[in-house]
């Protein structure tokens, strides 16, 4: 079940002292080659003229965030920033705000809040997992190391903390208890890699903490920096915890059947982690488990870390088939169907209006994304 996070309303407007957007970004920003992702892919966004404007303030005011004086800085807190990306949790603040007041400056300052522990937690990530490809680049650990990476998130999660503190006290606890909550997951994530026998509590444990946790305080912020009503905002978060389940599963699931150039990073990345995900999972405890299990057992690391063997394209298709066979593959489609369900009864509880269509829309794209092999 989703998380109590504390909500409401009334989130007052606060002046910004020294982040001003697109200010600085003419001779600050553009002079260093920072390229603004405007272009949203997100369904029905261009509908809302204010929401897309809001979109193009967010990108403007994160790269006013993540620049400061010393170049050498700069240039790796930037760094992922520049690689783009859909801001899902940015459009969830603005649209979860448009159930209440119009969007103002502090529906922009928490668009950016949560986008900067998002990329914030990107970098640690690619530290952990020791990547070397983030968004089609090479990872930050890869271009630079990896205590610049982990600086730099470190960085990029003070600026999150910094902005919470200038939303008040319930926005700014909200925010770090999520940050806890992320924290939770890549712990339960870690202590379960290369576990044959993790079971699917750890999963849901993983990713309600990981993934859904942020989504569902993106969309509950919007409804407190809007003024909307306890309930609305209830209801937002409850709708943001369930998609955030459904992106993961369908991130889970591009990483077993998608290409490198359709996801930007290599294929697999999660059975050469040892994250067993949730198809994984199934299949394990399946009757063709063990079959799985050997396929798996050589790429375990040895007794001294060293990895014994990397997944090849013929590996990967060969554990992409099994679980095929298993059903695990449309078991994992069915169970995120079964959450986007559950994400479009919280939406019937909200008001009716285009913003709510919205909504829906983004969940079914999310799915989408997923090419089921044949």
């Amino acid at each position: 079940m989703i998380q109590a996070h504390a909500g409401g309303a009334g989130a007052r407007e606060i002046g910004r002292t020294g982040f001003r957007l697109a200010r600085c970004r003419q001779s600050f920003g553009a002079s260093r080659g920072i390229a603004l992702a405007t272009k949203n892919t997100l369904p029905g966004i261009d509908a809302f003229p204010d929401i897309a404007r809001g979109l193009v303030d967010v990108e403007e005011a994160l790269t006013d965030t993540v620049l400061v004086a010393d170049p050498s800085i700069s240039e790796t807190t930037s760094y992922l920033l520049k690689a783009g990306g859909k801001r899902v949790r940015p459009a969830l603040v603005l649209l979860g705000s448009k159930f209440g007041d119009s969007i103002g400056e502090s529906a922009i300052d928490a668009a950016v809040a949560v986008e900067l522990i998002h990329l914030g937690s990107l970098y640690h990530d690619d530290v952990i997992d020791e990547s070397d490809t983030r968004r089609g680049l090479p990872s930050v650990n890869a271009n630079w190391n990896n205590t610049i990476a982990i600086l730099a998130g470190d960085f990029l999660l003070s600026k999150a903390s910094e902005i919470g503190a200038r939303l008040g006290r319930e926005a700014s606890e909200l925010l770090a208890r999520t940050l806890g909550d992320l924290v939770k997951g890549e712990l339960r994530e870690l202590t379960n890699a290369y576990n044959l026998e993790s079971g699917l509590d750890d999963y849901w444990h993983v990713i309600e903490n990981k993934t859904a946790a942020l989504i569902s305080a993106s969309a509950r912020l919007g409804g407190m920096v809007g003024g909307t009503s306890q309930q609305v905002t209830n209801d937002l978060a409850e709708y943001g915890f369930r998609i955030g389940i459904v992106f993961q599963i369908a991130d889970d699931l591009l990483d077993l059947v998608s290409t490198e150039e359709e996801i930007g990073k290599p294929p697999g990345i999660d059975l050469v982690e040892g994250t067993y995900t949730l198809p994984v999972i199934h299949g394990l405890n399946g009757p063709n488990g063990d079959q799985l299990g050997k396929l798996l057992t050589p790429f375990t690391p040895a007794a001294d870390g060293s990895r014994r063997n990397e997944i090849g394209d013929a590996e990967l298709t060969e554990i992409r088939d099994l679980l095929r066979e298993s059903g695990s593959i449309t078991y994992a489609m069915d169970q995120a169907r079964e959450h986007l369900a559950a994400a479009d009864q919280a939406l019937a509880r909200l008001p009716a209006n285009p913003v709510r269509d919205a909504l829906e829309a983004m969940g079914e794209f999310i799915l989408a994304r997923v090419p089921l092999p044949s």
